[in-house]
C-alpha cells in the first residue's frame, strides 16, 4: 500500500512522553548494558545478526563507533564509572585502527569516531582520543573527499566502478568528525569539505518536496552531477526512511557548526515530509512509499 500525503492528523496537538516512561526506559537500557559488560568489554558486534544474535568480533566495521558510544552515553546518564571503564578499554583498538588505516577506506569514519573517540575526549579530556579522532579525520579527508567533486565518495571496494563516484545522505552523520576537526585544528580545509558536502545533499540529494535520495551519482571522469538513486529504498524515486533520518538530524548539527540557516529550512521540509508519510502508530516503514497493514519491515531507527 502506498502512502497517502498530507495527512493532518500528524501535525495536530502535543504529544508528551511522561518523564517517569522514559526514567524506566533508561533503567531498563542501563541494565541491559551493565549485563553485557564482560561480553563486550574486549569484542564488537558484527553489522547484521546471524540467527537473531549479533557475531562479536574486532573494532572493523561502521557501527563499531555507536558501540563504544553507547557506553560513554550510558556513564553520562548514569554516572556510573564501570561504562566509561569499557569505553576506555575500547580506546586501544580506535588507535590501533587508525595506524593500520584498518577499513577507514569510505564515508563512514565519522560513525566510527565521533560517538567513540571524540565523545571520549569531550568527556573526558583524554588527549589521546583527541590525537586518533584527529588522524580519523584526516583519513577521512584525504582518502575519501573528491577534491573535484566536492563531496565524500562512497568506497568503491569490490563494487563496481561508478560507485566510486557517488555520495550518499549517510554522510550527513559523518562529516560533523571534519567540523570538530576544523575546530580543533584551525584548519579551514575540513569545514570547507564538511560544508560542500553539505550543500550538495542539499541541493542535490533532497528533493523538492522535501524527501531524498539514498545516493547521488556522479560522472566517474568530471564528477559532474547526474542522477539520483535510492539504492536501500523501494525505487529510486521512493525514499528510504533512515535515509531521511539522517537528514532530519544531520542538517541541524551542520547548522550548529557553520551557522547557515537556509539548513533549518531544508530540515523543516524534511520532516514535514516524514509526518506526511507515517502509519498512524508512528513507527516507520523501511521505505515511506508503505503505511500499515502493507507486510513491510519496520525500521524503527528511522524514527
Amino acid at each position: 500500500m502506498i502512502c497517502e500525503k498530507n495527512v493532518p492528523s500528524h501535525f495536530e496537538g502535543t504529544y508528551i512522553i511522561p518523564e517517569e516512561k522514559l526514567k524506566k526506559a533508561v533503567k531498563n537500557a542501563l541494565d541491559k548494558l551493565s549485563g553485557k559488560i564482560e561480553i563486550y568489554k574486549h569484542q564488537f558486534p558484527g553489522t547484521s545478526s546471524e540467527n537473531y544474535k549479533y557475531p562479536l568480533g574486532d573494532n572493523g566495521n561502521w557501527i563499531c563507533g555507536m558501540h563504544t558510544g553507547c557506553f560513554l552515553l550510558a556513564y553520562e546518564l548514569s554516572g556510573d564509572e564501570k561504562f566509561l571503564d569499557v569505553a576506555k578499554e575500547h580506546m586501544a583498538t580506535y588507535k590501533d585502527r587508525v595506524e593500520r588505516v584498518y577499513r577507514l577506506g569510505d564515508h563512514d569514519v565519522g560513525f566510527v569516531f565521533s560517538p567513540s573517540c571524540v565523545a571520549m575526549y569531550k568527556l573526558t579530556g583524554d588527549e589521546s582520543a583527541k590525537q586518533t579522532a584527529l588522524k580519523a579525520a584526516e583519513i577521512l579527508y584525504n582518502k575519501s573527499y573528491s577534491q573535484k567533486g566536492g563531496f565524500i565518495i562512497r568506497a568503491a571496494n569490490s563494487l563496481p566502478e561508478e560507485w566510486a563516484c557517488r555520495t550518499m545522505v549517510d554522510t550527513m552523520f559523518n562529516i560533523p568528525l571534519l567540523y570538530w576537526a576544523s575546530e580543533e585544528t584551525g584548519d579551514e580545509k575540513y569545514k570547507n569539505a564538511a560544508n560542500s558536502q553539505v550543500n550538495i545533499t542539499k541541493n542535490l540529494l533532497v528533493r523538492p518536496d522535501g524527501s531524498s535520495y539514498h545516493h547521488y551519482q556522479f560522472d566517474v571522469d568530471t564528477h559532474k552531477p547526474i542522477k539520483g538513486i535510492t539504492n536501500q529504498g523501494r525505487s529510486d524515486e521512493s525514499t528510504w526512511s533512515r535515509g531521511q533520518g539522517w537528514c532530519i538530524a544531520g542538517f541541524p548539527i551542520a547548522y550548529s557548526y557553520n551557522g547557515d540557516k537556509s539548513l533549518l529550512d531544508v530540515q523543516r521540509e524534511n520532516v514535514q515530509y516524514m509526518l506526511n508519510h507515517l502509519p498512524k502508530d508512528n513507527l516507520p516503514y523501511w521505505d515511506y512509499d508503505f503505511v500499515e497493514e502493507c507486510g513491510e519491515p519496520l525500521d524503527v531507527s528511522a524514527g
